[in-house]
C-alpha cells in the first residue's frame, strides 16, 4: 500500500525551522545569567553574537536546499513505486502470462534507469493533462532541475533563477502524489 511520504518529512523541516529561530533568539540574550544556559553544550556558544546568527543564518540556508533536495528524492522513489504498481497488470493482462511475467520483469528493472524527466513526461501525457495539472508537472520539472544543481553542481549548467523553499516544493510534489493516489 502506497502512502504519501511527504508529511512526514514537512513536519520535520518545520521542527528544524522553529529550531534555528529557537537558537536566534538564545544568541541574542543579553541576560548574562541566562545566555550561558541557553547556550550550554552548544557549539555556537563560543562565536560573538553577530558571527552566530551568521552561521545560524547560513545553516538555514543550507537546510532548506537540503529539505528541498530529500523531498525530490522521497518524491521521485514513490513516482517509481507507483508506476511499478501499475506495471503489475502486465501479469495478468498479458497473454499468455509467461510473456506478462517477462515483459513486467523488463519493466520492474528498466524503471530505475529512467530519466526522471521522462517519468514526469509520462505522468503528464498519461494522467496530467489538464492545464493546472500541466503546470504542476512544468513547476516539477523546476524543482528537478534545482535538484541536479544542487546535487552535482555543475559549473556549467546555471542554477535555477528562484530557489524553491521546501514549503513550495512540498506544495508541488505533494499535488502530485496525491492525484497518483487518487489513480492508484
Amino acid at each position: 500500500m502506497l502512502s504519501n511520504p511527504l508529511p512526514p518529512l514537512l513536519e520535520i523541516y518545520k521542527v528544524t525551522e522553529d529550531s534555528f529561530k529557537i537558537a536566534k533568539r538564545a544568541i541574542k540574550t543579553q541576560n548574562p545569567k541566562e545566555r550561558p544556559r541557553l547556550l550550554q553544550r552548544t557549539d555556537i556558544s563560543i562565536y560573538p553574537v553577530d558571527e552566530a546568527e551568521h552561521l545560524i543564518e547560513k545553516s538555514q540556508k543550507k537546510a532548506e536546499k537540503l529539505f528541498v533536495l530529500a523531498m525530490w528524492v522521497d518524491f521521485d522513489r514513490f513516482v517509481r513505486t507507483y508506476l511499478l504498481e501499475k506495471g503489475q497488470t502486465l501479469k495478468t493482462t498479458v497473454s499468455p502470462t509467461t510473456l506478462g511475467d517477462s515483459m513486467y520483469q523488463h519493466f520492474r528493472q528498466q524503471i530505475e534507469y529512467w530519466r526522471t524527466e521522462e517519468l514526469l513526461d509520462a505522468l503528464q501525457e498519461g494522467l496530467f493533462q489538464s492545464d493546472s495539472n500541466k503546470k504542476l508537472i512544468g513547476n516539477a520539472k523546476g524543482l528537478l532541475k534545482h535538484r541536479n544543481w544542487l546535487a552535482h553542481k555543475n559549473p556549467d549548467n546555471k542554477p535555477v533563477d528562484k530557489i524553491p523553499r521546501p514549503q513550495s516544493a512540498y506544495d508541488t510534489l505533494n499535488a502530485i502524489i496525491n492525484v497518483l493516489l487518487l489513480n492508484l
